[in-house]
């Protein structure tokens, strides 16, 4: 009984000891997942706040459903007839024209995308800007100019920002202004419902009001194809062709009587967009009948597509231009005497082909209007009176051509539609273009009462549209509507008396004119300022659970800080889902007490769902630092830094990033941002070096001098002026004229492979090695000089990491590498499968190799003790290391890749900042550590050196974004890589490669962020295999320590006044998992923090700013990158937290099998 009983009392023994064990493992296991629940819900929390703030800041203007009508004149309240119709107030017949008669019965309309005004007027060959590459290729119009000057126009054709395609299309079809939303709807638009010139061209006005049904059903099913739209011939008020890029189709469906899309977005393909046009349009206008056209529109491509690909610069731009010059002639030599024929560029482009921002070279594009029997310019015919009195009002832009006029996209709307007599689109905002409506004739008073009326006709047309827009809008103050009105009715009593007179002289004409110019120029200016509708509430309500999700993040940090040793209590579930329904339940009752009454509740729900939860989150962090004890006082100096030394390094660490923050609210400062960022990252350099001073004392080694001489200077290789005057490259060649440009970037890019490419092999080949080599290496004594670049490998048979683990890394990193630089070598040939096979390679071969990062790696456990223990833990760090830097190797080799040759060597400097940055922090906190005389945790050197950290590396990856050719702006991003290794244009994918190459920097650093904080936490080189290795060795009774370089934090053990046993081991390991978890999450949440404040202050710089002049130019591209980037660096922070606890629960699965104590029956 007795044996029995004591039996059973064993069982139960070894039951809750296993059950136990099963315990910790898991509380193990769910804790090292801790952070990537914290980053998910950190993620959820700042997508709700940009979402709200967002969402209220960029919304589009209201888009009006009303259509304007040829048999509704925009004059009938005046109850005054037409000038140049006494007899009838207008003409509503659509056979003789809307509102006014036709000039033209035909117009055929080309648009060359990207066709900037000096590509298209005649430019001095003396010039400092001549350029024989675009500057007089299209000597066929430049001649008509010359020898046709009454039939003819040029313009500077500005464009509104963004000056994208869709955007300027939109434009120049509705006469509207733009809001900076549409941007981002560049890349697939939907159909315009608003009222536009396609539609009034196209529809009668029995058609007009069931149009947006048409539009609707259409865009479930768009039409692509090549044949007719059958629609009655009731329906048509004029049949329009069209012919090119396909986004009109997308923006028009089922508005032309034939059209012949092509596909936009391959910049690759120079030809095809174009040779469509050629071969469609010529035939359209020549060989079909005369009634079976009215209006041609063409939009070619090549000329935009050539500036994306090679600049402007570039031999394919003068074939490009040479082709369009014939093009164009062949064109105005087939037209009839009653047709009017348009070019214009929709935008123009940099220096460097791109465009979408708002400078001159982007927003100036050309305007070319030509009539074979019409006269056009009647100021180049004669000078009437006319003529002269307009001169006084027109006003003249960019000095350098006083003969050319400067006229805005959106003038072109009125304009045009008068000249073709159909209805002025209801929203449009655009003034006429007065020379084509000036004509003399006897009965009229100097050319005046053509153009009066088309003046008057389209105030009236704005103003009804300011009237009706008011009544649904608070945009149009009541001050403003009166002013608006008493213009207007100014205006018209000096019209009436214009037939009070039987010959009205020219200052009563030019009275009248001028009136109505005033009128239309201070709608349209008022329009600017107060164009978007921002929702104010969500703004506020996204700003402050921003601001709540920045006081979660520093209440992670000052508890993980103060308490090194505890583990960060885990995600408290319930708390966030009983606040969240406490949010749900309270949102009415703040709706009702805080809302107006045409706001939506969804905003203010999400708003105090998102702050209710942060409450209870923040709540439960406070409750858990208020039951911790510690050890030390948050004054305590134990290290060997001095007060004052930790104060500046501290103080200016923290005023640095402040400042840095505060100077986005200064659009010059956001202009300058690389210069800035730069600055910022000096100044953290040397307070790097201080700190690492002052710790060390009068101990300044020549390898501290080394590595802080290094990182100067490598860093003044990626600066602004390094990189402008383009010396960031070693070996740079100046171009031949005689030779080509393609041959003169293959032998400049081809300069850095030479020693770019095996620098960075080599230097990913001594990593592996260092992670793969023997703890227990038996050459202890190397010469500290040979540690830097030279490693020992002794890989036993028994060890524990795999050689073939390292190799098969190398070879797959070498041939990335090679592919890459075979790529680079043919990407200008027209061969499509040698362009695509290379970067297809890369991109297997580095899914194949992320794929296999994810296996783990063999494992020989040691036996149980503390000082093996120590060894484990070291062993586990460095395995983990080499599982980290294996998945992310893959990723370096992709975005070198899609980088390009270019910025080679800015990403070996940025590779060789790293490595000298990881020295200098973990050398400061070594020598602290050594020269440490007290036990004590030291919080003022914790803090100090995790704000220096961090924000070096922060700064570092900020200045990597700007050091390889990106900005934070529209018309620098790269979009060629998203044909990289692909010929066709899929959306997802080519978004994806764009992406992914405009913030490879960021995306990178976040990826690196968790071997930055192990490499700078632990010394793997000296300190501590030393130490170790002379622990195992000594036999004495001497005191042994086991130091783990953490912060001024040391674990000193006696072994004659301490028995170790198995259950101490566990849980001296356990402790120091939690103190590098802790370590991890303090990195990760310094990181996150800093993106996360600039994030803020830029939405309350664009809030505080939002009617600034700037804020659409400068401002909000700013946001909208720094939204994204945030968001890309919380991807990629959940993703190598993801990998990193993924390796990290398998290492410590093995550790807590063979240390946890095992009962014998």
């Amino acid at each position: 009984m007795k044996e029995n009983n004591n039996n059973n009392n064993s069982k139960d023994e070894q039951d809750d000891d296993n059950q136990q064990q099963q315990q910790q493992q898991s509380i193990c296991s769910t804790s090292q997942f801790n952070l990537t629940y914290y980053l998910v819900y950190l993620m959820l929390m700042i997508g709700i706040g940009g979402y709200l703030f967002f969402s209220g800041f960029l919304l589009m203007r209201f888009e009006l459903p009303i259509k304007s009508q040829c048999r509704v004149v925009p004059t009938v309240e005046s109850h005054l007839p037409l000038l140049s119709s006494p007899t009838e107030s207008s003409s509503t017949s659509d056979d003789f024209g809307c509102w006014t008669k036709p000039t033209f019965k035909k117009a055929v309309i080309v648009v060359i995308d990207a066709l900037r005004f000096d590509f298209l007027a005649r430019q001095s060959p003396d010039s400092p800007d001549y350029s024989t590459y675009f500057h007089n290729r299209l000597p066929s119009l430049t001649s008509i100019l010359e020898q046709q000057p009454n039939n003819t126009l040029l313009y500077r054709f500005i464009a509104d920002s963004p000056t994208v395609t869709m955007q300027r299309i939109k434009g120049i079809t509705t006469g509207s202004l733009p809001t900076f939303i549409d941007v981002g709807s560049n890349f697939g638009g939907d159909a315009i419902v608003e009222d536009n010139l396609i539609n009034q061209l196209a529809f009668n006005d029995n058609n007009n009001n069931n149009n947006n049904n048409n539009i609707a059903d259409n865009n479930n099913n768009k039409k692509n194809s090549d044949a007719n739209i059958t629609r009655e011939e009731k329906d048509i008020r004029k049949k329009v062709i069209f012919i090119g890029d396909d986004t009109w189709v997308s923006l028009f469906p089922n508005h032309f009587y034939a059209q012949y899309p092509y596909p936009s977005f391959n910049v690759k393909d120079l030809h095809t967009v174009d040779n469509g046009v050629i071969e469609n349009l010529l035939p359209t206008i020549t060989q079909m009948k005369s009634d079976n056209w009215q209006v041609v529109i063409g939009h070619l491509l090549g000329v935009d597509h050539v500036g994306h690909l090679h600049g402007p610069y570039h031999p394919e731009m003068i074939k490009k231009l040479s082709q369009m010059d014939q093009f164009l002639l062949s064109i105005i030599n087939n037209i009839d005497n009653e047709t009017l024929f348009i070019l214009m560029g929709d935008h123009g482009m940099t220096t460097e082909g791109n465009h979408g921002g708002s400078s001159k070279d982007e927003t100036e594009a050309g305007l070319f209007m030509y009539s074979k029997k019409i006269t056009l310019n009647q100021t180049a015919a004669s000078s009437s009176s006319s003529t002269d009195q307009i001169e006084k009002w027109n006003q003249f832009e960019y000095n350098d051509r006083k003969d050319i006029r400067t006229i805005s996209q959106i003038d072109l709307v009125s304009t045009l539609s008068l000249l073709l007599g159909v209805p002025i689109p209801y929203a449009n905002l655009g003034t006429i273009i007065p020379e084509p409506f000036i004509h003399h004739s006897i009965n009229d008073n100097g050319g005046w009462k053509k153009l009066i009326d088309a003046q008057r006709l389209n105030s009236w047309q704005i103003h009804r549209y300011v009237d009706s827009y008011s009544k649904i809008s608070k945009d149009f103050t009541k001050d403003k509507l009166s002013l608006f009105s008493r213009l207007l009715e100014e205006t018209e009593k000096g019209y009436a008396k214009l037939f009070e007179t039987n010959q009205p002289k020219d200052d009563q004409f030019y009275k009248v004119y001028s009136g109505y110019r005033r009128l239309q120029s201070q709608i349209v200016e008022y329009c600017r300022e107060m164009w978007a509708t921002f929702d104010t509430e969500s703004m506020v309500w996204g700003e402050a659970v921003l601001i709540s999700t920045g006081l979660v993040i520093m209440a992670i940090i000052y508890t993980s800080i103060m308490s090194p040793t505890t583990p960060l209590i885990l995600l408290p579930i319930k708390t966030i889902i009983l606040m969240s329904v406490v949010g749900v339940i309270s949102s009415p009752v703040t709706y009702l007490m805080f809302s107006s009454t045409n706001e939506s509740l969804l905003p203010i729900m999400l708003g105090v769902v998102a702050l209710f939860c942060n409450f209870g989150v923040l709540t439960k962090l406070v409750q858990s630092h208020l039951h911790m004890t510690y050890s030390y006082s948050f004054f305590s100096l134990a290290s060997t830094i001095s007060i004052l030394a930790a104060i500046v390094c501290g103080s200016i660490g923290m005023l640095s990033m402040i400042l840095h923050g505060a100077s986005l609210a200064s659009n010059s400062f956001i202009e300058s941002q690389q210069k800035v960022v730069n600055y910022f990252l000096m100044t953290f350099c040397y307070l790097a070096i201080i700190l690492l001073l002052a710790v060390k004392k009068n101990e300044f080694s020549r390898h501290d001098l080394f590595n802080s001489l290094g990182l100067i200077v490598t860093l003044h290789l990626t600066s602004p002026s390094f990189l402008s005057h383009q010396l960031g490259d070693i070996i740079k060649f100046k171009r031949d004229p005689t030779t080509s440009i393609d041959w003169h970037q293959f032998v400049n890019h081809s300069t850095q492979w030479v020693w770019c490419v095996p620098i960075l092999y080599y230097l990913f080949k001594i990593l592996i090695s260092k992670l793969l080599q023997e703890p227990n290496s038996k050459k202890k004594n190397r010469s500290s000089s040979s540690s830097y670049f030279s490693f020992n490998i002794n890989i036993k048979k028994d060890g524990i990491l795999e050689l073939g683990a390292g190799l098969y890394t190398r070879i797959l990193t070498g041939l990335c590498m090679i592919c890459t630089m075979v790529y680079w070598c043919f990407q200008n040939t027209q061969d499509a499968i040698v362009k695509s096979l290379f970067p297809c390679l890369v991109y297997i071969i580095s899914i194949v190799g992320v794929i296999r990062s994810l296996r783990p790696l063999s494992y020989t456990p040691p036996h149980s003790s503390v000082k093996d223990d120590e060894k484990v833990f070291r062993q586990q760090l460095k395995k983990l290391l080499f599982k980290l830097v294996e998945f992310i190797v893959y990723f370096f080799m992709v975005a070198l890749l899609l980088l390009g040759p270019s910025t080679l060597s800015t990403l070996l400097w940025s590779i060789i900042q790293i490595y000298f940055i990881i020295h200098i922090l973990n050398n400061s906190i070594s020598s602290n550590n050594n020269n440490s005389s007290s036990n004590n945790n030291n919080v003022i050197f914790s803090l100090v050196h995790w704000i220096v950290s961090i924000g070096l590396y922060s700064f570092l990856a900020l200045n990597h974004f700007f050091s390889t050719g990106h900005d934070y702006s529209f018309n620098k991003i790269q979009f060629e890589t998203a044909y990289i290794g692909f010929e066709e244009h899929v959306y997802w994918r080519g978004a994806l490669l764009v992406l992914l190459n405009t913030f490879s920097s960021p995306i990178l650093f976040s990826l690196l962020l968790p071997i930055f904080i192990i490499f700078i936490k632990f010394n793997f080189d000296k300190t501590d295999n030393n130490k170790l290795d002379n622990s195992n060795s000594n036999n004495s009774d001497s005191e042994n320590e086991l130091i783990l370089d953490r912060d001024g934090i040391e674990m000193q053990e006696k072994e004659n006044n301490i028995k170790y046993s198995s259950s101490s081991s566990s849980s001296f390991s356990q402790k120091k998992r939690w103190k590098t978890n802790n370590d991890i999450i303090i990195g990760y949440m310094f990181y996150l923090l800093f993106f996360l404040y600039n994030s803020v202050v830029i939405c309350f710089t664009v809030y505080g700013l939002r009617r600034h002049l700037m804020v659409w130019r400068v401002f909000a591209p700013k946001y909208i990158f720094e939204t994204v980037q945030l968001l890309m660096v919380l991807v990629s922070l959940i993703l190598s937290s993801v990998i990193l606890n993924y390796h990290r629960s398998i290492l410590h699965l093995h550790v807590n099998q063979e240390l946890t104590p095992k009962k014998l029956n």
